[in-house]
């Protein structure tokens, strides 16, 4: 019988290595829709209140959670436990948005998602094509291993099987009183490799082979990012109340993160500044989030000094 213990505690460390995938809740008391990107990778492509992502690998994540009216960006970095679901929510303090920690429950596999909130698969890095998935190859990994020796042990032969698949862990134990004392542990692995396919779902339009600009504008028309003539208002009376020059180069530069402009609004962004070194830092800044930056070259209409042009000039070339 000290065979059948030494196995037990064999089919015991093997079930230690079966983790579960977790899950992660973010929702927000105020109402307001938001993004989520973990580990840089947008995970709901459109803004919600309420988002679940599931089939989480347990680790550690970096997360980033963007209002879609930009009013608020946050980030933070957790780990993911193996069964278990972990939630965060943003809430108002004194009248500014906050990210908090809420609970962390397990995961029995019977709850039912809360009315309203988006469930997702965790879209990994570097996965740009999210439609619909299927199976596509199947591998099956076997390891056999026999303990024991020859001779007799009172004729007792104990056989234990372990398979570990998708289902889950079965065990299988039988013994005889025939033959010398054999123990064999066989343990089967089956994986499934998945892929994507768009043929009814979403491809993130940013990572199509087209030319720069098309990309541009579609990847940011599609995240609700371009700036109208209200937002452009909103953004001016805020840098225009701010009385120090480093305030108001944070206010700009908080606003034009995650936005798309044209070469016209950051000009008149930029406008705002009285020092040209905080101009050519914003305009700079701003480069990235341009929509159309082979007319970049304009935004040298906002500079008085040569110096100032040719400074700008040298880092267009630098692109």
């Amino acid at each position: 019988m000290k065979n059948i213990t030494f196995l037990f505690a064999l089919l015991m460390t093997t079930l230690s290595f079966a983790q579960k995938n977790g899950e992660l809740v973010i929702f927000s008391n105020l109402g307001d829709p938001f993004f989520v990107l973990l580990n840089g990778e947008k995970q709901n492509y459109e803004a919600q209140t309420n988002v679940k992502v599931q089939e989480l690998s347990p680790g550690y994540y970096s997360c980033k959670v963007i209002s879609s009216n930009n009013l608020y960006s946050f980030d933070k970095n957790f780990e993911i436990k193996s069964g278990m679901q972990t939630t965060y929510r943003i809430v108002e303090k004194s009248g500014t948005p906050k990210f908090r920690y809420f609970s962390e429950v397990a995961i029995n596999g019977s709850e039912q998602n809360t009315a309203g909130q988006t469930v997702v698969s965790y879209h990994a890095p570097g996965n740009h094509n999210h439609g619909t998935t299927q199976t596509t190859q199947t591998t099956q990994t076997s390891t056999t291993t026999t303990v024991g020796s020859t001779g007799n042990n009172e004729g007792e032969t104990i056989n234990v099987g372990i398979t570990i698949n998708e289902n889950g862990i079965g065990t299988t134990i039988s013994e005889s009183e025939l033959g010398t004392e054999t123990v064999t542990q066989t343990t089967t692995i089956t994986t499934s490799t998945t892929t994507n396919t768009s043929s009814s779902g979403f491809e993130d339009p940013y990572y199509q082979e087209n030319t720069e600009t098309i990309q541009h504008n579609a990847y940011y028309n599609m995240n609700n990012c371009l700036v109208d003539n209200n937002g452009l208002t909103k953004v001016v009376t805020m840098v225009k109340a701010e009385s120090f020059s480093e305030d108001k180069l944070n206010v700009a530069k908080q606003f034009t993160k995650h936005k798309c402009l044209t070469v016209n609004q950051i000009k008149e962004i930029g406008a705002l500044f009285s020092f040209s070194d905080d101009k050519m830092e914003y305009v700079k800044y701003a480069y990235d989030y341009c929509l159309n930056k082979q007319d970049y070259y304009e935004v040298n209409e906002i500079f008085t000094f040569s110096d100032d042009k040719n400074t700008l000039n040298g880092f267009l070339q630098s692109k």
